[in-house]
């Protein structure tokens, strides 16, 4: 199960390549391809955890088994086609203020959808 802990690794490693100070290594360093890189009874990945009981939250959120049609897949497209930067050692940090855009964007999703995995919602009115 995802904590909150998790989700705050997540967040800081998406502001570190927004800022140029951490690189993303695609699922090598990403908290929830680490908490759900199972793969199913043919081998291919399926974005559940160990147990295959519980999908990734962003597998969730857009219905696919890999962040293809998610603003990774965006930002990677860019970091492929406009920075023509990736190499097998540094697949990405932002370099340009599009790179930093895109970056941010992902965070943004990363955290709602950890937030909805993990049952909050974000425009709960405060009571007193």
């Amino acid at each position: 199960m995802l904590t909150e802990k998790q989700k705050e690794a997540e967040v800081r490693k998406w502001i570190g390549i927004s800022h140029g100070l951490t690189v993303d290594l695609g699922g090598k360093n990403c908290t929830l391809c680490k908490e759900y890189d199972a793969t199913d009874e043919d081998g291919w990945h399926n974005c559940m955890n160990a147990d295959q009981i519980e999908h990734c939250p962003v597998a969730k959120e857009s219905g696919m088994n890999d962040c293809a049609y998610t603003p990774y897949g965006k930002w990677l497209k860019h970091r492929i086609t406009t920075e023509n930067k990736i190499t097998h050692e540094v697949r990405g940090t932002a370099v340009c203020m599009e790179c930093r855009v895109l970056a941010l964007i992902e965070m943004h999703y990363v955290y709602k959808c950890i937030d909805k995995h993990l049952g909050f919602n974000r425009h709960r009115v405060a009571t007193r």
